[in-house]
């Protein structure tokens, strides 16, 4: 899978090279630093394992203590919502999104578009 491939099952991966485009190496600025803070966490959210789907998130609300086989029962639930919700035409899951090859494909791109670093500290990249 390419990296244009992925963009056109998925704009907002287009997005995201646009805006690292716009990124400049200004004093003190850190490659890995912006990578690993801004980017990374947004590219595991697009393509991957990890990807996730229109009304999906990341991080879940918890709404104080519940036990484990609670947290379970939610999450099956949750997973039943989203299957009728796939069946309904509600959700369009991109599986060959969450592929390794598209995750390597869109990482390798982004993160070769990241101007190098332009700190004193280390060399990192």
């Amino acid at each position: 899978m390419t990296f244009d491939e992925c963009v056109a099952l998925d704009p907002k991966i287009g997005d995201l090279k646009r805006e690292m485009q716009a990124i400049r190496n200004e004093e003190g600025y850190c490659a890995d630093e912006t990578w690993y803070r801004l980017f990374k966490p947004r590219v595991v959210d697009l393509v991957g394992f990890s990807r996730l789907e229109l009304g999906e998130t990341r991080h879940p609300e918890t709404k104080g203590a519940r036990s484990i086989g609670q947290l379970m029962k939610e999450h099956l639930k949750e997973l039943t919502e989203r299957q009728r919700r796939v069946e309904l035409g509600e959700l369009h899951p991109v599986w060959e999104l969450r592929s390794t090859q598209a995750y390597d494909a869109v990482y390798r791109r982004l993160y070769n578009l990241l101007p190098d670093c332009n700190h004193a500290e280390h060399d990192c990249r």
